[in-house]
């Protein structure tokens, strides 16, 4: 028992330790409101190892405190940066079913003007009084705060900081190969509670959704608007001539006038699209097609060139011939979304393997 508390003693010596235990007891507050219930309090137990993934990524941001001798007053800061968005998430997620995301703070403009439709004005003061008091409580830290005397090794202790980012990204990576997190979500909700808060939100500042598409030049987006228009103007022009003919007891003209228009929609897309491909790689001809050729080079570059999660889902779909369903499940997307993205994968593939018997 001495032995254990002499060790004990001596790792409480280090400040990266002070750090790691903080970050613990933050992340598990954290958790809490991110769960809106006290269960964040034992997740350590329910799930240990995501648990202590995202008290590494706090960690992390705690680890800033090495290079400055005003530990406690970065201490309280970083944590009550955390504590604000764990609280912020929690408020929103009273009013909508998506949590806070870093995109929100993008659109800080448009959150602040439609504040005063999810609070009153009294609970709109006390948020003002609690920021000014947490403002008063660290600017007072800084003045009157203890002050580390300690040299600091500022070269030493940035390369520890790198290699503790390092550590992180490494885990990070690990975690996605064995499945238990994930880097797409098919319900931001659910992956919220599922994976963490801390881990979620990083997510969200590191990627901020789609990418935009090469293909939505300014040319391409007016020809979509004439598209449009056109499709608006054959839909009433079938209204004109067949107002007479209309039966509203089988349905609501509304709906009437939504199914002409989708299918003047994809007959439009039907003439603008090449059909003869891989629309027909369907899983007889596409799935062969794949499968004989799919250790030749210029296949597999075609297909992990498709992008994640697109490559992922095909290559589990067709090299391994996995169901739609476990594919879900083992990604953490909804069917509804690999089926998506399969359909979507096949067309990329119509496009980037025309050429590929000339080639194969």
């Amino acid at each position: 028992m001495n032995r254990i508390k002499a060790v004990l003693q001596k790792c409480w010596q280090y400040e990266i330790v002070h750090a790691a235990v903080y970050s613990a007891l933050l992340n598990m507050l954290v958790e809490c409101f991110n769960r809106r219930s006290l269960i964040g309090l034992v997740m350590i137990f329910t799930n240990p190892v995501l648990f202590l993934y995202n008290t590494l990524i706090i960690l992390v941001t705690m680890s800033v405190v090495l290079l400055f001798h005003r530990k406690v007053f970065v201490y309280c800061t970083v944590s009550v940066v955390w504590l604000l968005l764990a609280i912020t998430n929690f408020v929103v997620l009273c009013s909508r079913k998506t949590p806070f995301t870093a995109m929100d703070i993008y659109l800080i403009e448009d959150a602040i003007k439609v504040i005063p439709v999810y609070l009153n004005a009294f609970q709109i003061i006390l948020i003002v009084l609690a920021v000014a008091a947490g403002i008063a409580g660290l600017v007072w830290l800084w003045i009157k705060g203890p002050k580390q005397q300690e040299k600091i090794h500022y070269i030493r202790t940035t390369v520890k900081i790198g290699l503790l980012l390092l550590c992180c990204m490494g885990v990070t990576h690990l975690l996605l190969l064995t499945g238990t997190i994930s880097s797409y979500f098919g319900n931001l909700a659910n992956a919220y509670k599922q994976y963490g808060f801390a881990y979620c939100f990083t997510c969200s500042v590191v990627d901020r959704g789609i990418s935009k598409s090469d293909e939505y030049t300014p040319e391409y987006v007016n020809s979509l608007k004439e598209d449009i228009e056109e499709i608006v103007a054959d839909v009433f022009v079938v209204l004109w001539k067949n107002a007479g003919r209309i039966d509203l007891q089988k349905g609501t003209l509304r709906s009437y006038l939504a199914a002409v228009a989708r299918n003047f929609a994809l007959k439009r897309i039907n003439r603008k699209t090449d059909h003869t491909f891989l629309e027909d790689i369907e899983l007889s001809d596409g799935k062969n097609f794949i499968e004989e050729n799919f250790h030749n080079n210029y296949v597999w570059e075609t297909v992990m060139s498709l992008g994640e999660p697109d490559s992922e889902i095909f290559v589990r779909r067709y090299k391994f011939d996995e169901k739609i369903k476990d594919i879900s499940k083992a990604m953490g997307l909804n069917i509804s979304t690999v089926k998506t993205r399969l359909s979507r994968g096949k067309r990329k593939l119509r496009k980037m393997l025309s050429n590929a018997e000339e080639r194969l």
